[in-house]
């Protein structure tokens, strides 16, 4: 399952760079740059790992906040009503003190942050929900269903839930007591959430396609 989650990251950005078109708004294509970035750390991490037989988590680490971060400011940026945009500023505000508060409790790099994974799953889970409402909120004429932040901040709520579960159950999970379990369902998040960005740039596609009818 490790293997097939690690090669839908792969499918995902090559599906996001044969839709990507320059009409796209600049956000959507920020977001399969993103994809790309993803794909390197992920694989660059199992390939760090492998080749030195050495702890990879410094590597996320640095990783963790950078993507949060990035999430959070394609939310900001995309969203229609005021206070929504408002609430993921602030958010993406708050990814620097915790980030500063996290190494100041946790100074170890090649130790996995937990405060900071947590805080980031935190912010995501948030910002999402967020996303959804703003949707709701929205008098745009595309469906709720097919729109491309639905699918996108669908997948990112399930990806930092199962986030959430991970950190906060590291501890247990490093003594193999649920290992499996939590092994699996991060496994499974992360599958759905690049299915859920391929639907997103999908939906990008179709949209820009209709534009130019």
């Amino acid at each position: 399952m490790m293997f097939t989650a690690l090669y839908l990251e792969f499918v995902a950005f090559v599906f996001g760079c044969i839709l990507v078109r320059r009409r796209w708004p600049w956000h959507y294509r920020f977001l399969v740059g993103l994809k790309g970035f993803t794909f390197v750390v992920q694989w660059g991490g199992m390939a760090w790992s492998t080749l030195t037989q050495s702890s990879n988590h410094w590597l996320f680490n640095i990783f963790i906040p950078l993507e949060c971060g990035s999430y959070l400011y394609l939310f900001y940026k995309t969203a229609a009503h005021p206070v929504i945009r408002r609430l993921n500023g602030w958010l993406m505000a708050m990814v620097l003190p915790l980030v500063a508060v996290s190494f100041l409790l946790v100074p170890e790099l090649t130790i996995i942050n937990q405060v900071m994974g947590i805080g980031c799953a935190f912010f995501l889970m948030i910002s999402s929900c967020s996303v959804c409402i703003d949707l709701l909120l929205s008098e745009d004429e595309v469906s709720f269903f097919r729109h491309p932040l639905f699918w996108l901040a669908g997948g990112i709520l399930f990806y930092s839930i199962s986030n959430a579960i991970y950190f906060v159950t590291w501890e247990i999970t490093k003594k193999m007591i649920l290992f499996r379990f939590v092994l699996v369902e991060y496994m499974v998040a992360g599958i759905l959430l690049n299915c859920c960005l391929m639907g997103s740039f999908f939906c990008v596609y179709l949209l820009n396609a209709r534009k130019r009818k």
